[in-house]
């Protein structure tokens, strides 16, 4: 059977890819499921073997310094390696559970340009993780909120392959911040669709230091890319609105824990406001400032999730179990 879905493995090592291997391997549409490992020369043959033996409609390698080319460029050169029709990002430290694939397949059926997953908290036993999975998943956290969707979550959402090329050289920069593609989408009349029976269990940074590190280098990245072409009044009108938009973000993830069920004790409120009070904080600087040197140790921290753990619980200690193995 032909591949109707291609799903992309980024990775910088063999070890981090084993965890979400366990889960690609036992997804009940390999069949129709095409696996395309971009990874370093020296780290792709042994990554490719660990989806050699899975039933897959096909195994493809890509080389690619993903720690030098960052994961744009990297999930790019997938992208034009796939032959399948849609193809569906995935993450080191987020793993799908075994009907994700089969979902993601029976939602482009019906022909939209992108669809995301629903997602759990992988690790939920620490402020730190879940006010980190509120801040970036919240909105697509199962159960999911009701049709229609604005955005889609990054880093994890399938699109139609043919869509994607056809930005041409543009591509690598979309995908540093896929809330532009989606706007970008939206405004050519395209549908997106969250699937929600495409599960996945996100893991999350669950030392403090760290979620809050990670906070202010999202936001440090996030607003240069979103404002490019801003001109400097407005620039330096959302820098100084840090406060109103910590605020509105506060509001939004409240509402998202009412809705999946997570009740909001005292402390976690104020991790979560703590945490998106800094994210906002690396947004103003990021306006005024532009990148700086944030992309290096983002990037790190999602490639080598499993570094920032705090390790206090089973399911962290699982992931560490397989990719130690």
């Amino acid at each position: 059977m032909s591949a109707a879905l291609a799903a992309l493995v980024v990775t910088d090592a063999v070890a981090p890819a084993r965890p979400l291997a366990d889960a690609l391997l036992v997804q009940t549409a390999a069949d129709r499921l095409e696996i395309v490992v971009v990874a370093p020369q020296d780290e792709l043959e042994q990554t490719v073997a660990l989806f050699t033996a899975g039933g897959f409609a096909a195994v493809r390698a890509v080389a690619c310094d993903v720690p030098r080319d960052g994961l744009a460029a990297a999930r790019c050169a997938g992208i034009r390696a796939a032959q399948a029709p849609v193809v569906v990002f995935t993450e080191t430290h987020c793993f799908p559970e075994p009907g994700w694939a089969r979902a993601l397949i029976a939602a482009h059926a019906a022909g939209p340009a992108a669809v995301g997953p629903v997602f759990r908290n992988g690790n939920p036993a620490t402020r730190s993780s879940t006010s980190g999975f509120l801040a970036h998943y919240g909105t697509f956290a199962t159960p999911p909120p009701p049709p229609p969707y604005a955005d889609l979550p990054g880093h994890n959402s399938s699109y139609a392959r043919d869509l994607l090329l056809g930005f041409g050289d543009e591509l690598t920069e979309l995908l540093k911040l896929e809330y532009v593609l989606h706007a970008r989408l939206r405004a050519a009349g395209h549908e997106l669709l969250l699937a929600p029976d495409a599960v996945c269990d996100h893991f999350n940074v669950s030392r403090r230091r760290a979620g809050l590190r990670e906070g202010y280098l999202s936001g440090r990245l996030f607003a240069p890319a979103r404002a490019s072409g801003w001109s400097l009044p407005r620039r330096l009108g959302y820098a100084l609105a840090w406060p109103l938009i910590t605020a509105l973000r506060v509001r939004r993830h409240a509402a998202d824990a009412r809705r999946i069920g997570l009740r909001l004790t005292p402390g976690l409120a104020l991790v979560l406001v703590l945490r998106l009070a800094v994210t906002s904080v690396g947004e103003a600087v990021g306006y005024l400032a532009g990148p700086g040197g944030a992309q290096a140790p983002l990037l790190e921290m999602e490639l080598r999730r499993d570094r920032y753990f705090a390790g206090r619980e089973a399911p962290e200690r699982a992931v560490l179990e397989a990719i130690a193995r």
